[in-house]
């Protein structure tokens, strides 16, 4: 299985820079050549194709005949990143180890948790409303003391082990990338790979020491219901959606609910109908009290309802695919020998995508109110085809100050991976490939060692609804703006200690 991966990863190398080969030999160097069709830099797909092919056979004989020396060289780098990640987590075990733990109930820790990470999902609507990049540091600051305070009760109560795997490798590598872009070219919002570390990082060393790390997920979930519980008395009785006339969004009725922009309010609500399926999972995994599924199946059908009115595709797209999700989740749980791979997981959700994007290609005028129909695929996707091609054309080793500038305009990325190059360089974009690749890898294998636990569903529904929303939104131009994004990183925590085998322990 660690053979089939490691090819993987070298073939989807050898593609990337077979392509990236191919387009710098066309364009003489001037990647921005290769998008303008106005200055007569015209190229057939063909014959890109064609040079992406030999480029990618030359590498792969070259690959085989210097195999034996680049198999010594991973090993070594392999070698000299378990000791660096070993020094890291000694580090914060000599801090957790001098920390004194609260004396207080299982229950009111619990509790102090929950409000806690909600704290932590919430600093970022507040920076949304008060200027996430004028209040930069602050938030940081705000996020550094939470995450401080949320691993004061999560402390310890077990010694493990120093292991390495592919999520701790690919995570703790991106932060080093973000802050070695940071010390040669400063960011607006400034080493975040720095303050990651200090946060996530010592945390995610607390969570891997407890004893059952799966109960700080239904913290998690009762966080996400308390934001939930505010953002129904907001929308009831604050500011209600009834009055439309109140929320013209550039040209069109778009509900915001607290937020500025429908768009992140929507993917929030996206969060509340994950959470929402997953406590109507436990009622019946517990088979007790069926009276409580009312509620979340209320809560269900109103946040649905508030996604419909913020007309957001992406969560829309979203929600559909959670849905799909659950069914297959249901699924696993009834039959039990059933041996599902991961590559026909991949190709029913694969099917599923193709199937939600062909019905939004073809009906998409039909199923929003927006005004006017979309004649271009540019169009269609509000513009972002042409933000996309200017951060391409704008790409570099080290990275950027702030973001691209598309017709002489600032704009967001609305991708992740295109963010990731823009800003930390190009290398970044490789590693938050491999770190997806990774998390999604791990979450599979714990969903198929543990399919009747609901944390299992919650992981796996968080990471699709993030790469869902990452590809399309500006979930990662503004850190800690997006609940998502924190809900990630909590999972990327989770996936670094638990992958469902030998009884859920580590690998």
């Amino acid at each position: 299985m660690e053979k089939k991966r490691l090819l993987l990863y070298w073939m989807l190398q050898e593609c990337f820079v077979s392509l990236a080969i191919a387009a710098m030999y066309m364009t003489n160097g001037n990647l921005s050549q290769f998008y303008c069709a106005e200055n007569g830099a015209e190229y057939h797909m063909k014959q890109y194709i064609l040079l992406s092919v030999g480029c990618f056979f030359l590498l792969s004989i070259f690959s085989f005949l210097v195999q034996k020396q680049i198999k010594k060289l991973c090993l070594r780098v392999r070698s000299i990143g378990e000791k660096i990640w070993s020094f890291f987590e000694s580090m914060i075990d000599i801090i957790l180890e001098h920390i004194k733990k609260p004396r207080i109930s299982a229950q009111y820790t619990t509790t102090i948790r929950s409000i806690l990470i909600a704290f932590i999902l919430g600093v970022g609507y507040l920076a949304h409303m008060a200027g996430a990049r004028k209040y930069y540091g602050y938030t940081v600051i705000f996020m550094l003391a939470f995450f401080y305070m949320l691993t004061v009760w999560t402390l310890p109560e077990r010694k493990c082990e120093y292991k390495l795997n592919g999520v701790k490798i690919a995570w703790f590598s991106l932060c080093l990338l973000q802050i070695l872009s940071d010390l040669v070219i400063q960011k607006k919002t400034g080493f975040l790979g720095l303050w990651m570390l200090a946060s996530f990082g010592i945390f995610y060393r607390a969570w891997e020491r407890i004893e059952e790390p799966e109960k700080i997920w239904n913290d998690f979930a009762r966080a996400v219901e308390i934001l939930y519980l505010l953002t129904i008395g907001y929308c009831l009785f604050i500011e209600p959606w009834w009055n439309k006339k109140e929320f013209l969004y550039i040209t069109e009725f778009l509900y915001p609910g607290m937020w500025k922009n429908p768009n992140p309010f929507s993917i929030m609500l996206v969060l509340f109908v994950l959470v929402m399926l997953y406590r109507i999972f436990q009622i019946f995994s517990k088979k007790q009290r069926y009276w409580k599924i009312t509620f979340y199946l209320a809560g269900l059908l109103f946040a649905c309802r508030l996604i419909l009115l913020t007309q957001c595709r992406t969560a829309i797209l979203s929600c559909i695919v959670l849905f799909v999700w659950a069914c297959l989740f249901a699924l696993g749980r009834r039959i039990k020998n059933i041996k599902i791979s991961p590559s026909r997981v991949f190709a029913i959700l694969m099917v599923v995508f193709l199937i939600i994007a062909a019905v939004f290609a073809v009906k998409g005028g039909a199923l929003f109110s927006k005004k006017g129909a979309a004649s271009t695929l540019d169009e269609m996707t509000s513009g972002r085809l042409t933000i996309w091609q200017g951060y391409l054309m704008q790409m570099n080793l080290w990275g950027h100050e702030g973001d691209a500038l598309v017709g002489g305009v600032s704009a967001y990325a609305h991708n992740v991976f295109l963010k990731m190059m823009h800003t930390y360089g190009i290398f970044a974009g490789i590693l938050i490939f491999v770190l997806l690749i990774e998390v999604f890898r791990r979450a599979f294998l714990y969903w198929e060692c543990e399919r009747k636990n609901e944390t299992s569903f919650l992981v796996m529904g968080i990471l699709l609804t993030y790469v869902i929303s990452a590809m399309i939104e500006s979930v990662d131009d503004l850190p800690m703006v997006w609940q998502i994004w924190s809900s990630f990183y909590f999972a990327v925590g989770f996936l670094m200690i638990q992958d469902g085998k030998q009884g859920c322990q580590n690998d």
